[in-house]
């Protein structure tokens, strides 16, 4: 179930579900099927804007705005790795979720399996 929160001080006491995947609020920790998994810094900004964003989709700018500096002038590189380095977790780890792109928004998306 997806939950919109401004901040994560809002969510204290909070979980995020989508598919196999639960984000524990108050430990800060990730879990696929129960087991905790490591999440890097960045995925884990990248993954936790998309779980709090309005029907799971960001937009290129707002993935800018989150994980760098505005005006970086390799900042679409840097999206691009920054994505793969995401869809490379979610198959090292059977997260049974994608990432789909179209243009400059990009989604998560439920595997079916």
């Amino acid at each position: 179930i997806k939950q919109n929160v401004s901040s994560v001080e809002d969510v204290s006491q909070l979980e995020i579900h989508l598919a196999n995947l639960r984000y524990v609020y108050d430990l800060h920790e990730f879990y696929v099927d129960d087991r905790k998994i490591q999440v890097r810094p960045q995925s884990a900004s990248l993954l936790l804007l998309f779980l709090k964003a309005p029907y799971y989709t960001v937009s290129k700018e707002e993935i800018i705005s989150c994980l760098w500096r505005q005006g970086d002038s390799n900042a679409g590189d840097r999206v691009r790795r920054a994505l793969s380095d995401l869809r490379a977790f979610f198959r090292e780890n059977s997260v049974n979720l994608s990432i789909e792109s179209s243009g400059n928004v990009h989604s998560l998306a439920v595997l079916k399996r």
